[in-house]
């Protein structure tokens, strides 16, 4: 029993340490330690590298998603086949406006 009342009154010892610290930090240490605290999140190592990992993953996905597509010259074969396309539909437009038929 002994043991873990050393153990809680050296908790204890440590969280009031820690408060008056960080209650004489000033604003701007403040907001770097916050910052540090944010940054050093705990957990295994490999779990950290994980997520630093999957950040980088990320992160170069977006980039990859981001950058602008260079376009792709289209052939003598994709031209012709647009145009014979675009003459068909105007074909058809023209066909249709001709047949509307007794409710037309």
């Amino acid at each position: 029993m002994d043991k873990l009342n050393r153990k809680l009154r050296d908790l204890d010892r440590a969280a009031k340490k820690r408060e008056r610290r960080l209650r004489a930090m000033t604003a701007e240490e403040r907001t770097a330690h916050d910052a540090w605290r944010k940054a050093h999140v705990p957990g295994s190592a490999a779990a950290r590298a994980t997520a630093r990992r999957e950040r980088g993953d990320a992160a170069s996905f977006r980039a990859l998603m981001d950058a602008p597509v260079a376009p792709v010259p289209k052939s003598p074969e994709q031209i012709a086949i647009a145009e014979r396309l675009a003459e068909l539909q105007a074909l058809l437009e023209a066909r249709e406006d001709e047949d509307k038929g007794v409710f037309g």
